[in-house]
């Protein structure tokens, strides 16, 4: 077995969701690439399932995981450190047989919640918290996005809970705050105001409220541009038949999420639930507006930015008004000159994230398997 020497830097395997698809824990793991943890850790990326694959699929990729984790600690180069990011469900209980595996080896391992539906998953069932329970107790540290997640992590037993909110690099505040232009431009042209909306196409994410809302409304004054990944066809239902124009696009990346988030006049996301979302950080370092349901650590990422609107979670009549508002040209007062792009707190920064996860690392490969 080859194991790190004892002052380079430890040998950490990421397990997640394969980064060749997109999602929100991918795109996580690529900014803190892009911060840095690739140089202050030698990372070694252990792809553990596809994002809409199918079930056999996602057991086969697991299997394969599984695999290559008991080779690693058997043949080497054995890992000194385990992180295994979890969300619910299936993805919970396939971190949870990597985590077998790391007890039998003896390699200590972290575990990172990013559902901000774990407190009703937990709920749900005996099974469910029989196997987080697990999971937790025995990872040498718990990460969690916002102190909210904190109790829960610490009654399922974890020993250690430490916060490290999901960020974007320097690097790409930089990028996005590029982006800014006067929304008005376009509307002075005669055109409708843009609603964009990119995030998973599920009923969490809320993208049934935001038709809903411009359903009730009834105007035509508007352009509501959608991009994701997820159930297409659920989607396009929701928001079939409507009167302003409706465009759905596939996962926003690249050069083509700067074009959107520059047109648009509003990020529109009312989730159900959320962990911390990437999205509104981007929409925040690009100094577009949001319109945002306040849940999860959503009211973290938007502290002190004043072209937000937060909503109760439940609050649909609060939805429909903040569109109409915005419609209007009453919201934001900024409207026609967005406000200056200013820096993001640095909780919410990649490169802080990444400072956090080195001293969190070092910790438990020190603390022993």
């Amino acid at each position: 077995m080859i194991a790190s020497e004892p002052n380079s830097p430890p040998r950490v395997v990421m397990a997640a969701p394969d980064p060749r698809h997109p999602g929100g824990i991918t795109s996580v793991i690529a900014s803190w690439r892009r911060a840095g943890l690739g140089r202050a850790v030698e990372l070694v990326e252990l792809p553990t399932s596809a994002m809409d694959s199918s079930l056999p699929a996602k057991l086969w990729s697991a299997a394969r995981a599984l695999g290559r984790l008991v080779w690693m600690q058997a043949f080497g180069p054995r890992p000194d450190l385990v992180h295994l990011h979890s969300s619910t469900g299936g993805s919970l209980w396939r971190k949870l047989a990597l985590a077998w595996c790391c007890r039998l080896g003896r390699v200590p391992y972290v575990v990172q919640m990013h559902s901000g539906g774990f407190e009703p998953w937990l709920a749900a069932s005996r099974l469910n918290r029989a196997a987080a329970r697990s999971l937790f107790a025995h990872a040498a540290t718990a990460i969690v996005l916002g102190e909210r997640w904190v109790a829960p992590a610490r009654a399922l037993g974890a020993p250690r809970v430490e916060v490290v909110p999901n960020g974007i690099s320097e690097s790409e505040r930089r990028t996005l705050a590029g982006v800014m232009r006067s929304a008005a431009e376009h509307r002075e042209a005669g055109d409708p105001a843009l609603l964009l909306f990119y995030g998973r196409w599920a009923p969490v994410k809320g993208a049934d409220r935001l038709a809903g809302a411009l359903r009730e409304l009834g105007r035509d004054d508007y352009e509501v541009r959608l991009f994701g990944n997820g159930d297409r066809r659920w989607l396009e239902e929701q928001f079939r038949g409507l009167p302003g124009a409706v465009s759905i696009g596939g996962w926003l990346g690249g050069e083509r999420k700067l074009a959107e988030l520059g047109r648009a006049d509003a990020v529109v996301a009312p989730s159900r639930r959320e962990g911390l979302p990437v999205a509104l950080l981007e929409a925040r370092a690009a100094s577009v507006p949001v319109i945002a349901t306040d849940v999860g650590a959503v009211a973290g990422v938007l502290a002190g930015y004043p072209d937000a609107l937060l909503l109760d979670a439940d609050d649909d009549r609060g939805l429909r008004e903040a569109i109409s508002s915005l419609l209007d040209g009453e919201w934001p007062a900024s409207a026609g000159s967005r406000v200056e792009p200013g820096e993001l707190p640095i909780e919410l920064r990649s490169e802080h994230a990444v400072e956090r996860l080195v001293e969190i690392y070092r910790a438990a490969v020190a603390g022993g398997g």
